[in-house]
């Protein structure tokens, strides 16, 4: 009797330390790595890709008015802490991306996989440009600059691109337009950020004018009293080799006088009619006098006359 309460005991004592030597994972609760990471979160912007502890390698991009990011490591193990660097809070500048790098540290000090994450800080992209100059009129050679101011003042890239709708008409290069022939041209400025942002110039290059331009006609009994004096002040430009043509009709005989001298130059276009141009006088104002005879009796005609640029 004795010896079956000694092996009853025996075999309580086994059943007990049986289940006391059983293991955490025979339990059904899962080991935990001290150095595992849970997850990473950055103050502005979204991890790309999604954070998984098997990836090691993630971008993340933030917008213009971001300066400074902070990133957050999360380790598994909450007696765990993390190693940041080159420290929690990133600087960023526009154009160089910077790089942070997070790494779970154990309580005794061990080390876990070290992630990077590569930070960009997005351009501030030009919203409008404004040309100094909407429309313009050439004459063949001549040119004009163009320039384009862009906001907002704190654009990343405010360089523009430049271009001509019709070449053969007007070409541009960095903004400096220079008519080619007779026509119409849109000069147009593209922001260089890909923003889309545009301005533009409207250039009308008129060709040289050759003929006849501006003419002044006196006629006999209508142009009375017998002297009078046509200012007109009319305006011929050099530049487009503009002409003054004066008429006198109905008149027995003519002779003319251009700034008082006789000897001037001028054309004699037909019998009462000369023309003057204007590349052969200098800037400034000019006369054509003609004297005219009629029934015997002598008349004079004066038309006054400005020479331009």
């Amino acid at each position: 009797m004795r010896e079956k309460r000694i092996i009853v005991c025996c075999m309580a004592i086994a059943l007990l330390l049986a289940a006391g030597c059983k293991s955490a994972s025979d339990s059904g609760t899962p080991t935990v790595s001290p150095t595992a990471m849970a997850g990473i979160t950055a103050s502005a912007g979204t991890l790309a890709p999604a954070f998984s502890e098997k990836t090691t390698s993630y971008t993340l991009s933030v917008a213009n008015s971001v300066e400074t990011v902070t990133m957050t490591g999360t380790p598994k193990n909450a007696a765990s802490t993390v190693a940041y660097t080159p420290s929690r809070q990133i600087a960023l500048t526009v154009g160089v991306p910077a790089t942070a790098k997070l790494q779970v540290v154990s309580a005794s000090g061990a080390a876990g996989t070290e992630y990077t994450v590569v930070i960009t800080r997005q351009a501030q992209l030009v919203t409008h440009l404004e040309m100094n100059v909407s429309a313009a009129e050439l004459l063949p050679t001549e040119t004009i600059q163009l320039t384009v101011a862009a906001t907002p003042a704190n654009a990343t890239n405010k360089a523009v691109t430049w271009s001509s709708s019709d070449t053969g008409v007007a070409g541009v290069a960095d903004g400096l337009v220079t008519a080619v022939s007779g026509g119409t041209a849109v000069i147009t400025a593209t922001a260089a950020d890909g923003s889309g942002e545009t301005a533009a110039c409207t250039v009308t290059v008129s060709d040289i004018d050759t003929g006849a331009g501006i003419t002044v006609t006196f006629t006999a009994m209508t142009d009375e009293p017998p002297t009078m004096e046509k200012n007109t002040n009319r305006s011929i430009s050099q530049a487009r080799n503009q002409s003054l043509t004066v008429k006198a009709t109905g008149y027995d005989s003519y002779s003319w006088i251009v700034d008082a001298d006789q000897y001037n130059y001028y054309e004699n276009v037909a019998l009462g009619e000369i023309r003057v141009y204007a590349q052969n006088y200098s800037y400034g104002q000019h006369s054509v006098l003609a004297i005219v005879y009629k029934n015997g009796l002598p008349y004079s005609r004066e038309v006054i006359f400005t020479v331009a640029p």
